[in-house]
């Protein structure tokens, strides 16, 4: 769609086609593309744009090469086979089966040891992770009970009372610390009192193996690139404000003039505008806390704004280091869970730490590429790490290592390569979670379309937005899917 384009009104919608603008290339906005372009039967015209912020596709799935491999900067496994559109959708395309094994950090039998490398027995392993579990599993059925659950109270408050009596036992609480840092990971918070009690077992778990994909989880992207027009995204192009007119009557002026009536235009930090019937934005949350309120004009309808504030959205990072040779199968540990030895007020404590390195939980060896290590790490310190100097990432993990193995000889890796998902501006953080003060109405709040006229005319996609798979690909591409066929729908009304 050309920028002197104009949307198309009820006059001449039989003869002009409908144009939608669609912020963002990650999956959520390649499958609402796909779905709209490839709608059977539709009465008109649709031409489809999406505006990329970056100078590539895939959003938050990113595979690059590094090693004798890739690296997964961003998704990394499909979360449960069954009955999962992204795993269904490449079967469809015949493209290279996922590897149907376990990924390694959930098969691969598991060392744990403290960070001076005292193994720990497994058995106490075992009994400590089966309680924490257990206790997740119970925290996650408040939300079907009968039983008056305040808003304010999180996980971590729920697992204090649960653990109060590893308080005197330095060891068990250095292992639920352990999967506490674990639990901080899967969830992108800081910690678990960020969580919210009662609807965070609103979250469906798909059933089946997390498999990974061969060659790299943006086999996904580069196949839906493959449907799609050649010249359908438009890279470089961040987006600075949508103007919209109001339902209320009130008139906005928008940029260079009046809008159409239920109108909306697309204005891009380089002054190029892109003038669209429909609108569907496919930014992070993180984005849209930091800039919701200068970038829809008017503002957003204030509940909308007080459930981006309220919803949580936080950072997950991984680094990974290339090395000459595998040490660590010398020492037949090629998954090293590390424990750190705090006492039972860290373990589930509000504040975070403020040394990074100990919210370091796990060392892999990665499946993509057999000569590196990948450490994984969440929250506050997670974001600290983004801004340090590479060096002092490697000799902190390089020390890590040596004290472990007792081996001052392991070397430093040949090359690092860390995420940055938080300090890039087009992202602020990896994916949402409920958080305390939220609840799960705010997802659909934050899906809700803006209407003019009767017609939705702003639409909202992306893992945040779906209720039930947040945090999730699979949940960011339904929700595309979603948002197209309301277009679809309208379209069809008329």
């Amino acid at each position: 769609m050309s920028e002197t384009s104009s949307p198309s009104t009820s006059d001449d919608a039989s003869s002009e086609p409908v144009n939608v603008i669609i912020i963002g290339a990650g999956i959520a906005g390649l499958a609402a593309a796909q779905r709209l372009l490839g709608a059977e039967n539709k009465a008109e015209k649709i031409n489809v744009t999406i505006l990329e912020a970056s100078s590539r596709a895939g959003g938050r799935i990113h595979s690059v090469p590094f090693g004798n491999g890739i690296s997964e900067q961003g998704a990394t496994w499909i979360h449960g086979i069954e009955g999962n559109p992204v795993y269904e959708f490449m079967q469809e395309k015949n493209i290279e089966k996922p590897t149907l094994t376990k990924s390694t950090h959930l098969s691969t039998k598991r060392h744990y040891c403290y960070t001076d490398g005292q193994t720990l027995p497994r058995n106490l392993v075992k009994k400590v992770g089966g309680l924490y579990y257990d206790a997740l599993r119970q925290s996650g059925q408040f939300n079907q009970s009968e039983e008056e659950v305040d808003c304010s109270k999180s996980i971590g408050e729920y697992l204090e009372e649960k653990f109060d009596r590893f308080a005197e036992e330095d060891v068990l609480a250095d292992i639920l610390r352990y999967f506490v840092n674990v639990g901080c990971n899967y969830n992108a918070c800081d910690t678990l009192h960020d969580l919210m009690l009662r609807d965070e077992g609103e979250y469906i778990e798909l059933e089946g193996y997390h498999p990974i994909f061969p060659q790299g989880y943006s086999q996904v992207i580069d196949t839906f690139l493959e449907k799609l027009p050649t010249d359908c995204v438009v890279y470089n192009s961040p987006v600075k404000c949508i103007h919209w007119n109001r339902d209320d009557g009130q008139e906005n002026t928008g940029i260079n003039g009046p809008l159409a009536t239920g109108a909306v235009k697309v204005e891009c930090t380089d002054g190029r505008t892109f003038p669209s019937d429909y609108i569907i934005v496919t930014v992070s949350l993180g984005v849209l806390k930091e800039n919701q309120r200068t970038m829809f004009n008017p503002q957003l309808p204030k509940e909308k704004q007080r459930a981006i504030e309220r919803m949580g959205f936080g950072t997950v990072a991984t680094i990974s280091l290339e090395y000459e040779t595998q040490f660590w199968t010398t020492y037949s540990k090629n998954c090293i869970n590390l424990v750190w030895r705090d006492k039972m007020e860290y373990a589930v404590k509000k504040n975070p730490s403020q040394e990074w390195f100990r919210k370091l939980n796990t060392f892999y060896q990665s499946q993509h590429s057999p000569n590196v290590l990948v450490a994984w790490l969440s929250g506050n310190e997670a974001r600290q790490m983004e801004t340090l100097p590479e060096e002092e990432i490697i000799q902190k993990c390089t020390d890590i290592l040596q004290n472990i193995f007792s081996d001052c000889s392991i070397p430093k890796p040949k090359s690092m390569l860390r995420t940055q998902w938080y300090t890039n501006p087009h992202f602020r953080g990896s994916y949402s979670y409920m958080s305390v003060g939220s609840e799960g109405a705010d997802i659909d709040i934050l899906a809700e379309p803006i209407t003019a006229n009767g017609r939705p005319v702003i639409l909202f996609a992306g893992e945040a937005t779906h209720r039930y798979f947040y945090s999730t690909t699979h949940g960011a591409m339904l929700s595309g899917q979603r948002e197209a066929d309301s277009i679809l729908k309208n379209l069809g009304s008329q």
